[in-house]
């Protein structure tokens, strides 16, 4: 598959985003900003730009759901042009993709573990086996933020490839805009369930999505909130591929309507 820059641009300011988003909120939580000063007009323009910049700041975490709709758009284009290849192997599928996450999440951890710069605001106990393999959803009060708050991600992203298979299959069978009409029918419906009807843990509407540990012997299994934006994004990375293709078909005919007459004379 033929990389598309301006995909990665945007994965990359989505990242960028993320992080000034963090940023951000330190700065604000341990800042005194001055009260707004509408005196004179150089004071009201730079009253104004603050008050743009901190209401755009604030929505910064807006930034991961673009990177889960980008990334599932690159993961639904390159799976399928390996199905139409008749390479996919949902074996060798689900283990490139976690043998290149893994690694990676792994040195996280000892990155933690050993460096004195970070902040341990939690003891590293057993919890740390079910960070390890990423399973931070179960018991999702106590393992999903566990020693590092950001690696609650990584647990989501875990799921959403497990579901993909499913999800590949449903969008090739019921078509890119049908798939995409029930799956923002079912994100809405369930956030509505959890939101509103069942109120739950915020975790759950986060990116929980499995089951909890009610007790020591109980393990009772719990609908969370199915993020949308991966949904979408697959839905929106099927109906582009029928854009292309069926422009790509309209460009040819168009051509050979062009040399038509010339060849017929």
């Amino acid at each position: 598959m033929r990389r598309l820059l301006w995909l990665d641009i945007a994965k990359a300011i989505a990242i960028s985003w993320v992080v000034y988003f963090h940023f951000f909120n330190t700065v604000f939580q341990h800042t005194r900003f001055p009260v707004e000063d509408w005196s004179t007009l150089a004071a009201g323009t730079v009253t104004v730009i603050r008050m743009a910049w901190l209401k755009i700041s604030s929505i910064g975490f807006h930034a991961v759901g673009v990177f889960i709709i980008l990334s599932g758009w690159a993961l639904m284009e390159s799976t399928a042009r390996r199905a139409e290849s008749s390479s996919l192997k949902w074996g060798s599928w689900f283990g490139a993709r976690f043998l290149r996450l893994y690694p990676m999440y792994w040195v996280a951890h000892l990155v933690y573990l050993v460096s004195p710069f970070v902040a341990r605001l939690e003891p590293v106990d057993s919890r740390i086996i079910l960070s390890l393999l990423g399973l931070r959803f179960i018991d999702i009060t106590m393992n999903f933020m566990y020693l590092n708050a950001a690696w609650w991600y990584f647990s989501m992203l875990i799921q959403f490839y497990v579901m993909f298979p499913l999800l590949f299959w449903a969008a090739q069978r019921f078509g890119p805009l049908a798939f995409l009409l029930m799956a923002c029918a079912l994100g809405f419906f369930v956030r509505y369930l959890l939101l509103v009807v069942y109120p739950q843990h915020g975790f759950w509407v986060l990116g929980g999505f499995a089951v909890y540990l009610q007790d020591s012997s109980c393990i009772q299994p719990r609908c969370g909130c199915i993020t949308m934006e991966l949904l979408t994004s697959l839905s929106i990375s099927q109906l582009a591929r029928v854009a292309c293709s069926k422009l790509s078909a309209s460009l040819e005919l168009s051509g050979d309507l062009a040399v038509w007459p010339k060849y017929s004379a």
